[in-house]
């Protein structure tokens, strides 16, 4: 193919990566913000469509960079450093100046106290991450890149006979070598936060692939149903006594903190908040947001809420679908990245075949495995912080209800995971991606560091392991509802046997006795009228 089609070809792609990059970041400022951020807000909505644009076309720039590889385009090797620099600026001090700025807003905003916190902020996350870096860098900042040397006798090249060729043949000789290569700082800072990011890929995308098509088979498993009046009277004292309790904890945590903070005002001595009290906000909001989803299931059961059948359906073949892709990605993990001799090329050999045949093609596939694995690395994130109670569980995506710092956080995620995931693509794609420049950046330099040469390949055996064990827990706990209710019921457990321990024993005696008789997340029994 000439060079000018292939220049057409990589201003295609290029143009595709933007206009979709573009696309959908717009689109998830839109379907997702809050009413009440609808019209305001208009700095940290900037940084979250720039995040999140930076985050998909770091994705898309490998295919771009397969385009310029194959037609032998202008080196691309600048172009992936600079998109690295900017996506570490934007985690490191852009996105956190901009959380911390939007959750400081106010009626009567003091704009330059704004700043100043947001600026302080930022910059403290910069200096802990800055810190960490160079002294990773001075320690092990230094890059070994195995290389093999060939040697032979050298011949006269005025003397030069065929039967030389059986000579150069017979006394050539190999020997393998390690060139030790000093990284640049700027090069050991990509390096670091792609290291960090493909620690939390691994666990999230592991269990994203299996949540993600699970999830869609559970909500068209437990579609709504018409419920008799009988029942949907039973379901309105159920939520109701539900939220009088919730209301309750979270009222008497409340009161308890107010307590504890005058205690240490008149001199007493603070007593230190154990894990099951500090967890404990966090879990009655979460069983709150269950219960709002609950709700809204009989709304439609009902017919209170507009009930939309195809919406299952359709769910049910994208769960199809979403699966297959799942195990593909588990099989050609297998064949292709686990062995240190792969047993096939597994998806390499599709691109290549489909790019034979249609030059962009092999291309779009790609981007739809990768575009994919972000996915389902943003479901992991939810879907375990929901299970473990970390950071994440307090920022997941609701349409049309999530305020900025949800959509900042999320876009954080993705801008972190985002370079861990071209890196993870660069090594399950070797033979699609061999000639580019973001394979010499990503395997041949980033992947010889010390720390990381040795770690990361078997790393990689942790995936399908993470994976069958999230198919277990979620065939046990089909119902996100049924696990967060007894967390919370355990912890309250917890914060009622320490509280008994002091003066204020019986403040959470009551509470706890209303959610085990209550039974939150039980799962949905079908009756006999769930078909009238």
């Amino acid at each position: 193919m000439s060079s000018t089609v292939g220049a057409i070809f990589a201003a295609f792609f290029t143009v595709t990566g933007i206009v979709a990059s573009l696309s959908f970041s717009l689109w998830y400022l839109i379907a997702f913000q809050h009413p009440e951020d609808k019209f305001r807000a208009w700095i940290p909505k900037s940084v979250i469509v720039t995040s999140m644009f930076m985050a998909l076309f770091t994705i898309f720039l490998l295919p771009i960079d397969i385009s310029f590889a194959d037609f032998d385009l202008f080196p691309f090797l600048f172009v992936w450093v600079a998109v690295a620099a900017v996506d570490v600026i934007l985690l490191l001090f852009v996105l956190p100046f901009a959380i911390i700025y939007y959750e400081s807003l106010d009626t009567k905003p003091n704009i330059i106290k704004q700043l100043l916190k947001s600026v302080l902020a930022a910059t403290v996350v910069l200096a802990i991450f800055a810190a960490v870096t160079v002294v990773t860098w001075l320690v092990f900042g230094e890059a070994h890149i195995p290389v093999q040397t060939y040697s032979s006798d050298l011949v006269a090249y005025s003397t030069f006979t065929a039967a030389d060729l059986t000579t150069l043949t017979l006394n050539h000789s190999v020997s393998d070598a390690t060139v030790r290569l000093n990284l640049l700082l700027h090069l050991h800072v990509i390096a670091f936060a792609s290291v960090v990011g493909m620690v939390l890929f691994i666990i999230f995308a592991s269990v994203g692939a299996v949540a993600i098509p699970m999830d869609l088979i559970s909500e068209w498993r437990y579609r709504p149903r018409p419920f008799s009046n009988d029942r949907v009277a039973q379901f309105r004292i159920v939520f109701r006594s539900r939220a009088m309790m919730l209301k309750e904890i979270a009222q008497k945590h409340s009161d308890d903190m107010r307590e504890r903070r005058e205690e240490t005002v008149n001199g007493n001595k603070k007593r230190k908040l154990t894990r099951a009290e500090r967890k404990l906000p966090v879990r009655v909001q979460e069983a709150s947001r269950q219960l709002e989803k609950e709700y809204e299931y009989v709304q439609i059961s009902t017919g209170a809420k507009r009930y939309l059948p195809l919406l299952y359906w359709g769910k049910l073949a994208l769960a199809v679908v979403l699966l297959c892709l799942s195990v593909v990605w588990m099989v050609h993990l297998v064949l292709f990245m686990l062995p240190a001799d792969p047993l096939h090329p597994g998806l390499n050999l599709i691109f290549r075949s489909t790019e034979d045949f249609l030059p962009f093609l092999g291309t779009a596939l790609y981007s739809v495995f990768g575009v994919y694995l972000l996915a389902c690395t943003v479901k992991g994130v939810t879907r375990l912080g929901t299970r473990i109670l970390l950071f994440a569980n307090i920022h997941p995506l609701e349409k049309h209800q999530s305020y900025c710092n949800t959509l900042m956080f999320n876009a954080m995620v993705m801008l972190l995971i985002s370079l861990a995931l071209v890196r993870f693509l660069c090594t399950s794609f070797s033979v699609y991606t061999r000639a580019t420049s973001a394979n010499v950046l990503f395997n041949g330099i980033f992947d010889n560091i010390s720390y990381v040469r040795h770690a990361f390949p078997w790393a990689y055996f942790a995936m399908p392991f993470i994976s069958v064990v999230s198919v277990i827990l979620l065939l046990i706990f089909p119902h996100k509802n049924e696990l967060v209710d007894r967390l919370l019921q355990r912890d309250l457990t917890k914060a009622i046997g320490t509280a008994t321990k002091g003066r204020k024993g019986e403040r959470f005696i009551d509470s706890i006795k209303d959610v085990r008789k209550l039974r939150l997340g039980k799962p949905r029994q079908r009756g006999a009228d769930d078909n009238v």
